[in-house]
Formats: structure tokens, sequence, C-alpha cells
């Protein structure tokens, strides 16, 4: 299997019922409101893709820096980034849970029809 494209994910598995999540960084910045005041930016559009499922959502993630130098910009960023990933997972476990769902009420529409 060729490695995937920069900036996406792949589960490394044959299965076609596997997922898919692409990210496109759109921001991952030290931002300077003035000299004496900083913060972190960080901006993802975020895919999922894979077993009945096509999800995309924008997630925008600032904190401020403590300090307005680059070991602040470093601080507020890691905290972005562990903040975005919390949010990664609870979106792509409620984006499965939402397709599961889907999939067994269609299945269960399916079965009464054909018992019609």
């Amino acid at each position: 299997m060729p490695p995937p494209p920069p900036g996406e994910v792949r589960t490394v598995s044959d299965d076609p019922a596997s997922y898919a999540l692409r990210a496109e960084l759109f921001e991952f910045e030290q931002v300077f409101d003035r000299p004496d005041r900083s913060r972190g930016v960080l901006r993802l559009r975020a895919t999922l893709e894979g077993k009945g499922v096509w999800a995309q959502r924008t997630f925008a993630v600032e904190r401020p820096a403590p300090t307005a130098d680059a070991a602040g910009g470093v601080s507020a960023l890691t905290q972005c980034s562990d903040e975005l990933a919390a949010l990664l997972i609870e979106w792509v476990a409620a984006s499965q849970a939402s397709a599961e769902e889907a999939t067994q009420t269609l299945a269960g529409r399916a079965r009464a029809t054909s018992t019609r």
C-alpha cells in the first residue's frame, strides 16, 4: 500500500470497513495582538470517511500564550494541539456512532418493508 498523501492519516488495513481521517491544516501560528501579548491559533478541517460515514468539520482552537516570546508560543500551541486531539477523538466517536445508528435504522426499515 503506498504512503498516504501529506496531511492524510489512514489505518493500515485492507479491510474496506476501516475509516480514513484526512486533515487539512489551515493555521498553526503564534499571533501577536500587542508586543507584550500573543496567542496560539490552530485551525484544521477534518474529513472522516468509511463504512457508510462521510463527515467533515472545521476545528478552531485559540489559547493565550503565557509569555510573548517563542517559549510562550510553543506553550500556547501545545495546549491548542492537546485540545484539538481531544476534540477530534470525541468527534470521530460521535460520527461513527451516528453512522451505526443510521445503518441500523435503515436495515430495520428494509426488514419491515420486505415482510409486508
